[in-house]
């Protein structure tokens, strides 16, 4: 059957490339704070350079952990197809237990909470494709999902 993308193409860049540019931009920046580009001997600035290090530095770990949980989706009315890139899972539809959207964060993404513990996890989180206007409206893929699974728990 013909499996249909359901996470954005955006997924790659949102969890391998991002992370890698916002550390080398911090990196950059402490650099610059550090070297004669920066605040003089004797100044404050040392400080401020090591706050925003440490700003960086956490703001990193929490993308890293974002990153890591974010997945590939696709489906084809009969399974979620989950990839984290290096492994692929078949998820049966019938198993969906809800599905949410978290819009107050860019990109927002989906969870999908599953009846049982996969090999990822209880619950699968995806970034959804872009739409404009997302913040204001709630995504028709919430409810398709749920329709599927529905659907797939009655055997049609």
């Amino acid at each position: 059957m013909y499996r249909r993308r359901v996470s954005s193409l955006q997924t790659f860049w949102f969890k391998f490339l991002m992370p890698v540019m916002f550390a080398g931009v911090g990196a950059y920046g402490v650099w610059l704070g550090l070297t004669e580009v920066g605040p003089r001997p004797g100044s404050d600035g040392r400080l401020l350079v090591v706050g925003f290090a440490v700003m960086c530095g956490l703001v990193l770990l929490l993308h890293l952990w974002l990153a890591a949980e974010i997945k590939r989706v696709e489906t084809d009315g009969e399974f979620l197809y989950v990839s984290n890139y290096g492994r692929e899972i078949a998820v049966p539809l019938a198993e969906v237990a809800g599905v949410w959207e978290m819009r107050w964060m860019q990109p927002y993404w989906m969870t999908i909470r599953l009846n049982y513990a996969s090999e990822f996890g209880d619950r699968i989180i995806f970034i959804p494709p872009f739409r404009w206007g997302a913040f204001w409206l709630p995504n028709p893929l919430v409810d398709e999902l749920l329709d599927m699974a529905s659907r797939a728990r009655r055997g049609w």
